[in-house]
């Protein structure tokens, strides 16, 4: 499961009635899509996200991830480092 510890992880999933699955870290993004394929053709009333083929998930994010930066910073952002990130099973790139 990467980097992150599952102790980390799932005191998150019990208030919402979660469970977490894991799908091979060595598949990166792919084996976790295909996880989740397998899932949802196995689930009944099961969807996926798919938030790299929804066109508005770049939409939000230049809506509310940028305005949201600019007012935490009070304006002054001179750079951004963008990175990876991983946390409650989201595998996140922020540009």
């Amino acid at each position: 499961m990467g980097d992150i510890d599952a102790d980390v992880i799932l005191p998150w999933c019990k208030p919402v009635n979660s469970c977490l699955m894991w799908s091979a870290s060595l598949q990166g993004m792919t084996g976790a899509i295909s996880k989740c394929q397998q899932l949802v053709d196995s689930t009944p009333n099961a969807f996926c996200l798919q938030q790299f083929e929804n066109p508005a998930n770049p939409e939000v994010h230049y809506k509310t991830t940028g305005p949201e930066i600019w007012r935490d910073t009070a304006g002054t952002v001179d750079f951004l480092v963008a990175g990876k990130l991983l946390f409650l099973g989201l595998d996140t790139t922020l540009v």
